[in-house]
Order: C-alpha cells, then sequence, then structure tokens
C-alpha cells in the first residue's frame, strides 16, 4: 500500500442507483472487495451493475465465493465470461 491511500468499508445495497449515489459521494473505486456475497442468480446481475457504476477504470474486483452443494445455488463463473464493463 503506497502512502496516502484510503481504505474504506461501506455497507451497500446493490443496483446502478445505489452506485450512483454511492458514487457521487465518494468517486469511483480502485478495488472493491467481497466474500460470500452472492447465494442466488437473482443476485448477479445488481452485483455487476453495481461494479459497473463504483470500479474506476482500471479498478479490480476480488471475490471470495464458496460454491454450495444446494442445486439452487449460482454458479458465478458462466456470468463472469461476459465483458460486463
Amino acid at each position: 500500500m503506497t502512502t496516502g491511500s484510503n481504505v474504506s468499508v461501506e455497507r451497500l445495497w446493490w443496483g446502478a442507483s445505489s452506485a450512483e449515489r454511492l458514487r457521487s459521494r465518494l468517486g469511483r473505486f480502485d478495488l472493491v472487495i467481497a466474500a460470500d456475497v452472492v447465494y442466488g442468480a437473482t443476485a448477479v446481475a445488481p452485483l455487476l451493475e453495481t461494479l459497473r457504476g463504483t470500479l474506476s477504470a482500471s479498478g479490480g474486483f476480488l471475490m471470495a465465493h464458496t460454491p454450495r452443494i444446494d442445486p439452487g445455488h449460482v454458479r458465478i463463473r458462466p456470468h463472469t465470461r461476459r465483458r460486463w464493463r
């Protein structure tokens, strides 16, 4: 980490409007880290909308995800193969 870097944690409801409010307050982020945040397929699109609205052009997203045995649990990989920027 370089001198002068800032790290913050925010609670965020996902979706474009929430991302816009956060961006207007804090700008865009260089890195977003998430862990164990996707439990169903319907959560993927709002998550990606939020990332589109909050990551800087060169920003990165790091997510820890544990696949569950439940057959209804979402598989992340098929959703991330699409270009989402």
